[in-house]
Protein backbone atom coordinates (compact mmCIF):
# COMPACT_ATOMS: atom_id res chain seq x y z
CA UNK A 1 0.00 0.00 0.00
CA UNK A 2 2.78 2.21 0.36
CA UNK A 3 4.69 1.69 -2.22
CA UNK A 4 1.66 1.95 -4.30
CA UNK A 5 1.17 5.53 -2.49
CA UNK A 6 4.39 6.62 -3.07
CA UNK A 7 4.40 5.75 -6.41
CA UNK A 8 0.85 7.42 -6.85
CA UNK A 9 2.48 11.26 -6.11
CA UNK A 10 4.40 10.82 -9.25
CA UNK A 11 2.06 12.53 -12.16
CA UNK A 12 0.84 10.67 -15.08
CA UNK A 13 2.56 7.62 -14.91
CA UNK A 14 3.10 6.94 -11.10
CA UNK A 15 0.06 4.80 -10.41
CA UNK A 16 0.68 2.34 -13.20
CA UNK A 17 4.70 2.21 -12.27
CA UNK A 18 3.52 1.51 -8.57
CA UNK A 19 0.86 -1.46 -10.32
CA UNK A 20 3.97 -3.11 -11.34
CA UNK A 21 5.80 -3.43 -8.78
CA UNK A 22 3.73 -4.90 -6.78
CA UNK A 23 2.58 -7.15 -9.40
CA UNK A 24 6.16 -8.17 -9.54
CA UNK A 25 6.10 -8.41 -5.89
CA UNK A 26 3.35 -10.80 -5.73
CA UNK A 27 5.31 -13.48 -7.73
CA UNK A 28 7.25 -15.37 -5.35
CA UNK A 29 4.51 -14.64 -2.98
CA UNK A 30 1.61 -17.07 -4.44
CA UNK A 31 1.85 -16.87 -8.54
CA UNK A 32 -0.39 -17.20 -10.11
CA UNK A 33 -3.22 -16.55 -8.00
CA UNK A 34 -2.14 -13.37 -6.04
CA UNK A 35 -0.68 -11.66 -9.37
CA UNK A 36 -3.99 -12.53 -11.49
CA UNK A 37 -5.68 -11.29 -8.34
CA UNK A 38 -3.95 -7.90 -8.59
CA UNK A 39 -3.41 -7.22 -11.64
CA UNK A 40 -7.96 -7.58 -12.31
CA UNK A 41 -8.10 -5.42 -9.10
CA UNK A 42 -5.93 -2.53 -10.31
CA UNK A 43 -6.95 -2.78 -13.77
CA UNK A 44 -10.64 -2.11 -12.38
CA UNK A 45 -9.71 0.53 -9.57
CA UNK A 46 -7.80 2.85 -12.72
CA UNK A 47 -10.90 2.40 -15.16
CA UNK A 48 -12.66 3.64 -11.66
CA UNK A 49 -10.60 6.23 -11.27
CA UNK A 50 -10.79 7.21 -14.54
CA UNK A 51 -14.46 7.64 -14.93
CA UNK A 52 -15.83 8.61 -11.74
CA UNK A 53 -13.02 9.82 -9.25
CA UNK A 54 -10.91 12.15 -11.64
CA UNK A 55 -14.45 14.19 -12.91
CA UNK A 56 -16.00 14.73 -9.92
CA UNK A 57 -12.84 15.88 -7.96
CA UNK A 58 -11.20 17.86 -11.20
CA UNK A 59 -14.93 18.89 -11.61
CA UNK A 60 -15.58 20.33 -8.15
CA UNK A 61 -12.08 21.94 -8.42
CA UNK A 62 -13.08 23.92 -11.66
CA UNK A 63 -16.01 24.93 -9.67
CA UNK A 64 -14.27 26.20 -6.88
CA UNK A 65 -11.82 27.79 -8.64
CA UNK A 66 -14.84 29.55 -10.59
CA UNK A 67 -16.73 30.64 -7.59
CA UNK A 68 -13.36 32.09 -6.45
CA UNK A 69 -12.66 34.05 -9.24
CA UNK A 70 -8.70 33.54 -9.98
CA UNK A 71 -7.93 36.76 -11.18
CA UNK A 72 -4.79 36.65 -10.52
CA UNK A 73 -4.29 40.26 -8.26
CA UNK A 74 -2.04 39.94 -5.69
CA UNK A 75 -1.31 42.69 -2.94
CA UNK A 76 1.55 43.84 -4.03
CA UNK A 77 3.44 44.52 -7.87
CA UNK A 78 5.13 40.81 -8.56
CA UNK A 79 7.36 41.03 -11.82
CA UNK A 80 6.19 37.90 -14.03
CA UNK A 81 7.80 35.87 -16.66
CA UNK A 82 6.06 33.02 -18.78
CA UNK A 83 8.30 31.27 -20.43
CA UNK A 84 6.09 29.04 -22.64
CA UNK A 85 6.10 26.54 -25.45
CA UNK A 86 4.35 27.18 -28.73
CA UNK A 87 3.57 23.32 -29.33
CA UNK A 88 3.19 22.08 -25.32
CA UNK A 89 0.19 19.16 -25.68
CA UNK A 90 -0.49 19.97 -22.42
CA UNK A 91 -0.85 23.37 -21.20
CA UNK A 92 -1.73 25.18 -25.08
CA UNK A 93 -0.43 28.30 -25.99
CA UNK A 94 -3.93 30.20 -26.13
CA UNK A 95 -4.28 29.14 -22.29
CA UNK A 96 -0.90 30.54 -21.22
CA UNK A 97 -1.75 33.88 -23.60
CA UNK A 98 -5.09 33.90 -21.20
CA UNK A 99 -2.83 33.69 -18.14
CA UNK A 100 -0.47 36.30 -19.30
CA UNK A 101 -4.01 38.86 -20.30
CA UNK A 102 -5.05 38.22 -16.42
CA UNK A 103 -2.03 39.24 -14.90
CA UNK A 104 -2.02 42.85 -13.84
CA UNK A 105 1.48 43.22 -12.75
CA UNK A 106 4.62 43.94 -14.97
CA UNK A 107 4.72 40.80 -16.90
CA UNK A 108 6.45 39.39 -20.53
CA UNK A 109 6.34 36.34 -22.09
CA UNK A 110 9.02 34.07 -24.02
CA UNK A 111 7.74 31.65 -26.36
CA UNK A 112 9.59 28.85 -27.24
CA UNK A 113 9.53 27.80 -30.58
CA UNK A 114 9.18 23.86 -31.76
CA UNK A 115 9.03 22.94 -27.85
CA UNK A 116 6.37 20.89 -26.00
CA UNK A 117 5.65 20.29 -22.73
CA UNK A 118 8.68 17.71 -21.37
CA UNK A 119 11.10 20.56 -22.66
CA UNK A 120 10.75 21.67 -19.12
CA UNK A 121 11.60 18.67 -17.83
CA UNK A 122 15.02 16.68 -17.49
CA UNK A 123 16.48 14.56 -20.10
CA UNK A 124 13.62 15.66 -22.50
CA UNK A 125 14.37 13.40 -25.21
CA UNK A 126 13.84 10.38 -22.94
CA UNK A 127 10.99 11.38 -21.10
CA UNK A 128 9.10 13.11 -24.63
CA UNK A 129 9.81 9.99 -25.97
CA UNK A 130 8.30 7.72 -23.22
CA UNK A 131 5.65 9.51 -23.20
CA UNK A 132 4.59 9.88 -26.69
CA UNK A 133 4.98 6.23 -26.72
CA UNK A 134 3.91 4.17 -23.55
CA UNK A 135 0.83 3.01 -23.39
CA UNK A 136 -1.52 5.67 -21.91
CA UNK A 137 -4.63 6.09 -19.48
CA UNK A 138 -7.46 6.66 -21.36
CA UNK A 139 -7.73 10.34 -20.46
CA UNK A 140 -4.41 11.44 -21.86
CA UNK A 141 -4.99 9.38 -25.55
CA UNK A 142 -5.96 12.14 -27.64
CA UNK A 143 -3.18 14.23 -26.00
CA UNK A 144 -0.91 11.73 -26.77
CA UNK A 145 -2.02 10.81 -30.47
CA UNK A 146 -1.43 14.94 -30.96
CA UNK A 147 2.12 14.76 -29.87
CA UNK A 148 4.94 15.04 -32.24
CA UNK A 149 8.06 13.07 -32.04
CA UNK A 150 10.83 14.10 -30.84
CA UNK A 151 12.71 14.78 -34.17
CA UNK A 152 10.78 17.46 -34.99
CA UNK A 153 11.38 19.66 -31.71
CA UNK A 154 14.08 21.82 -30.77
CA UNK A 155 17.14 20.03 -28.92
CA UNK A 156 16.95 19.07 -25.07
CA UNK A 157 19.81 21.12 -24.21
CA UNK A 158 18.52 24.37 -26.72
CA UNK A 159 15.47 24.76 -24.73
CA UNK A 160 17.25 23.85 -21.22
CA UNK A 161 19.47 26.49 -22.03
CA UNK A 162 16.99 29.16 -22.54
CA UNK A 163 14.39 27.91 -19.69
CA UNK A 164 17.50 28.12 -17.05
CA UNK A 165 18.81 31.38 -18.46
CA UNK A 166 15.53 33.33 -18.20
CA UNK A 167 14.79 32.31 -15.24
CA UNK A 168 18.51 32.75 -13.62
CA UNK A 169 17.93 36.52 -15.24
CA UNK A 170 14.53 36.90 -13.86
CA UNK A 171 15.48 36.29 -10.06
CA UNK A 172 18.65 37.87 -10.27
CA UNK A 173 17.20 40.98 -11.90
CA UNK A 174 14.17 41.55 -9.21
CA UNK A 175 15.34 39.56 -6.46
CA UNK A 176 18.78 40.67 -6.46
CA UNK A 177 18.74 43.95 -8.16
CA UNK A 178 21.25 42.65 -10.95
CA UNK A 179 21.50 45.63 -13.36
CA UNK A 180 23.01 43.42 -16.49
CA UNK A 181 20.33 40.82 -15.91
CA UNK A 182 17.26 43.58 -16.43
CA UNK A 183 18.93 44.89 -19.17
CA UNK A 184 19.03 41.74 -20.86
CA UNK A 185 14.94 40.97 -19.95
CA UNK A 186 14.65 44.45 -21.07
CA UNK A 187 15.98 44.25 -24.56
CA UNK A 188 15.86 42.06 -27.48
CA UNK A 189 15.76 38.89 -25.73
CA UNK A 190 14.77 36.87 -28.97
CA UNK A 191 17.82 37.98 -30.80
CA UNK A 192 19.96 36.76 -27.22
CA UNK A 193 18.13 33.38 -27.76
CA UNK A 194 18.77 32.60 -31.61
CA UNK A 195 22.57 33.55 -31.00
CA UNK A 196 22.49 30.59 -28.87
CA UNK A 197 20.65 28.56 -31.50
CA UNK A 198 17.43 28.91 -29.66
CA UNK A 199 14.10 30.30 -31.83
CA UNK A 200 11.80 32.01 -29.91
CA UNK A 201 9.17 34.96 -29.79
CA UNK A 202 8.19 37.29 -27.23
CA UNK A 203 5.18 39.12 -25.68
Amino acid sequence: GFLVGFFDLIPLVGATLGAIFVAVATVPVDFPTATIVWVAFIIVWQRFEDYVVQPLVYGKAASSVAAHGATLRWDREVPTLFVVADRDSLLPLAGMHELLERTPAAKRMVVLEDADHLHFCDRVEETHELFRTMPQDPLFEDIQKAIPPITELVPGERAHLAIRGLAAAHLDAHLRGDAAAARLLAGDVRTALAERGVAASVV
